[in-house]
Parts: structure tokens; sequence; C-alpha cells
């Protein structure tokens, strides 16, 4: 007991590591409605989940002398140049997720019940519109509509709903086994399909309701207006909790564009939160430096969720490309990570929690210290009063941060879990 009570003190004093790993433009946007479209460009490379010691994370650079004092660059040394390619690869290796292929499990979808909803459609209004404003008053309706709506096993909080039709063309049974699919529908995203997607968020709670739809979705002619005039389709959108599937397939594609849309209700989750501004103040001072892709360019919203691509993806090589070219847009997002993080309970833990937390303590040690130096120089060498400011009050916020009390919370609960698990254990032997 003693043991025990001196390791709860420790975790909540010292600012170490956590023992559960031992490796380690401004556009604003409310929260309503948010798509995401095909990004085959940008699609992340799928490596291995190795784990790799410390060191992996440790700091290779190095510098030479010329014996009076003053630093001059190392000579080329091609051993040193392959050990660093190669400890650059152990860290992707370390820090990426492993590629689980997505498997239907009709068994974890429960029974469902008939229930009436208002389902939002495209009407025959033509435009153009004047904002979105008029787009929803006068080119969407809503049409009462009877739904099918599932119970998911291990993720009681969330509702799958789709339409009778629709249910019936997918020719599934949930009782355990899985009749073929219709024809074109053979790769149609069904509930049983959503366990396993659910069981990789790092918060499943997140999304109240999935919506699984055979019709496009209602916003893409109000997208295509205002932003692809060559014509716009989606498969998803995250409207208010809700995740909506539009003719969405199984593909390579669909786990990351499932984290695009939880990571859009991230956002939302810490909409009054500081952070969500220092955010928008991160895009305005690094956007022009890097871009993560032309898609994110649609505003902060985007750049949000695009980023969490990287930030939650398989691939380590993206993420830390992330890491490195974006600090400060980083920092700020494993900031909301962090949070969500040390607030899901036991049962709503993704299957790849150990490794979000992994990038997470990544970034504490090494991203946030870069974040900091280059928030202090654009404070003197920043074009503008404006950004000069909006660098100052980022580097505020991330300097008056729970960031450490955080990364303690969440090793302190990992050992609590631990301990409870052995005495349980001892108790039964």
């Amino acid at each position: 007991m003693n043991i025990t009570f001196n390791l709860i003190a420790f975790l909540l004093i010292a600012p170490g590591s956590s023992p559960r790993l031992s490796y380690g433009t401004n556009v604003g946007q409310s929260p309503s409605t948010t798509t995401s479209a095909a990004r085959t460009a940008d699609s992340l490379t799928v490596s291995s989940g190795t784990k790799a010691p410390d060191e992996l994370f440790s700091s290779n650079s190095r510098t030479g002398s010329d014996g009076k004092g003053s630093s001059t660059p190392p000579k080329a040394n091609t051993n040193l140049s392959k050990g660093s390619t190669s400890l650059k690869k152990a860290r992707a290796a370390a820090l990426s997720i492993d590629n689980v292929r997505l498997m239907p499990e009709p068994e974890r979808v429960l029974g469902f019940k008939d229930v009436s909803e208002n389902v939002v459609v495209r009407n025959a209004t033509s435009g153009p519109f004047r904002d979105y404003a008029d787009y929803s008053s006068r080119a969407l309706s809503k049409v009462p509509t009877v739904m099918r709506d599932y119970q998911i096993s291990g993720h009681k909080d969330v509702h799958v709903v789709l339409t009778e039709e629709y249910s019936a063309a997918l020719a599934v049974r949930y009782d355990g086994s899985a009749e073929p699919a219709k024809h074109s529908l053979e790769r149609r995203v069904c509930p049983a399909d959503i366990p396993q997607l659910l069981d990789a968020m790092p918060d499943s709670r997140y999304f109240k309701k999935v919506f699984i739809s055979d019709n496009l979705n209602p916003e893409d002619d109000y997208v295509t207006q205002t932003y692809y005039p060559d014509g716009f389709i989606s498969s998803m959108a995250m409207t208010n909790g809700q995740l909506e599937l539009y003719k969405a397939e199984r593909n390579e594609y669909l786990r990351r564009d499932v984290l695009h849309e939880w990571s859009h209700q991230l956002r939302y989750e810490f909409w009054n939160d500081k952070l969500r501004k220092c955010f928008e103040g991160a895009v305005n001072l690094e956007l022009v430096e890097w871009n993560p892709s032309l898609y994110a360019t649609r505003g902060a919203g985007e750049q949000w969720a695009v980023l969490g691509e990287r930030m939650l993806g398989f691939g380590g090589e993206e993420f830390l490309e992330a890491c490195t070219k974006a600090p400060i847009r980083t920092t700020i997002w494993m900031r909301a990570l962090q949070k969500c993080l040390s607030a899901v309970p036991e049962p709503n833990k993704s299957i790849d929690h150990d490794k979000y937390v992994a990038r997470m303590r990544y970034v504490e040690k090494h991203v946030l210290p870069r974040a900091m130096k280059k928030l202090e120089a654009l404070q003197i060498n920043g074009k503008t009063d404006y950004l000069r400011e909006q660098a100052k009050g980022i580097s505020q916020y991330l300097d008056v941060n729970d960031w450490k009390r955080l990364s303690r919370n969440l090793a302190l609960v990992y050992c609590l879990e631990s301990y409870a698990k052995t005495w349980a254990h001892v108790n039964e032997a």
C-alpha cells in the first residue's frame, strides 16, 4: 500500500514521461456542417508499428569545430548520413500505427428499432445562391422518414441509422451472419463495418450518431458553387455530432476519412476553448511555410481536420513531417487530443490509444520546445504588428499550460489500472 501511495505522489510531482511509454489565411467556421472529399493525393503511407527505445526520440544534431572556438558545419560523413536516415526511419516506425484490415463484424450490430426522423435532402431548386443561409432555406428540404436505429456492441453511446429501404438493399442480416451484398452495393459501408471504425477513434462518444445514406450529400452543390466549379462530391460530413456517410465504400482511405470527421468534432468539443483561436492564429503564422493539402485551404476547420489525419493516421512519416514543418499547429492540436485522452473512460478508449499517447508525448518532449522558439522569433521578426501579437498570445497560452498535468494523469490512470489488474490476479491465485 505504501508503494502505491509513493507511486501516486511521484507521478503527481515528477514531470517525467509516462510509464506507459517506454518509447517513445484565418477563416472562421461555425460548428455546423463540414465535408470531406476524396483526397487520394494526400493518402497516408502504411508502415509497421514497431516499438523503439527512448533514444530514438533524442536529439541527433552535431556541430564541428575549427579549433578556434567558432562552429563550422561537419564534414560530409556517409556513415553519419546513413545513421541519421536510419534513426528517422526508426522514429517513424515507432510512431506508426498498424494498418488492420477493415472486416465486417455483424455479430456486434445489435437489434434495431424503427424511428421517424427528418432527413435533409436536396430539392429541385436551382442556384446560384447568395450565401449558405439562402442555400439552406431554398435548396434543402426535410423529409419525415422511417429509419432503422441500430446499437453497436462496445459503443452504447453511438446509434447507427439508415432507411429501411437501404438496409434491405444492402441485404445484411444481423444475426451473426451476412449475406452477399447486391451488385453495385458490394463495397458500400453497412452497419457491420461501423464497430471497427469506432474502435479506432480516440473517443468514440464524439460520434453520437452514424447516418448511412444511399443519397449524395445535399451540401455538395453549395460547395461546388463556392469552391469547386468543376463539381464536388463528398462521401462524408460531420454535423453536430452526427457522422454522415453518403454512398461511402470500404476502401483503404475509409479509416483516414472517418478520423478526419472525428477531428472536426474534436475541434467543436473545444469551440469555446482558447486553443481554437490559437490554432487559427497558428495557421496565419505557418501557412506560408507549409500547407498539408490543397483541400485544407478551405479554412481553419479543414486545416484542423486535415492535420488530424496526420496526427491520428497510420503513417509515422506523415506525423513527423507535420511535427517538423508545422510545430505550432501540431502542438496546439495535440493539446486538444490530450484533453480528450485524459477524459476518455476505459470502455471508449481506442485500440490505438497507446500509440496516440506516444505521439502526444513525442510532441510534448520534442515539438513543444521548437514551437516556443519559433513563436519567440516571430514576436520579434513577424512581418506585421498583428502577426507579432498573435505569436505573443499563442506563446503565452502554451507557456501557461496543463500539458504535464494531463500527461501525468494519463500515466497515473494507467498505473492504477495495472495495479488493480495485478492485485486481482494475485487474489485469484
